[in-house]
């Protein structure tokens, strides 16, 4: 799960790299891999965003590089939440699969 948080890292800081105001397909794929929380966090995602660029000046006064850390560490964030929704559900499945596996697990 590890690897998952941080792939999703690394991909928004390339999709909202600094300097790259175009539309990218590597957006896309970010939502996607923050599928399901990513639909949640999508309004939490453009408000922070859009107030990161309006307290940085935008493109024509200032970097845009707080803004691609506000939408990086929304994504680790959204991933994790992510990673901790699978766990819940892959232990809910778990457990419908084998009522005694937690107790046989704590012994």
């Amino acid at each position: 799960m590890l690897l998952y948080i941080c792939a999703a890292g690394v991909l928004a800081g390339i999709a909202f790299r600094p300097g790259d105001g175009q539309f990218s397909w590597l957006e896309v794929a970010l939502l996607i891999v923050l599928l399901p929380a990513g639909l949640a966090a999508l309004p939490i995602a453009y408000g922070l965003g859009a107030a990161a660029w309006s307290v940085n000046g935008g493109a024509e006064h200032g970097s845009t590089w707080i803004v691609t850390a506000v939408f990086v560490a929304l994504a680790v964030i959204t991933s994790a939440v992510n990673a901790w929704l699978y766990h819940l559900l892959f232990r809910h499945a778990k457990r419908r699969r084998d009522p005694n596996a937690d107790q046989l697990a704590s012994h």
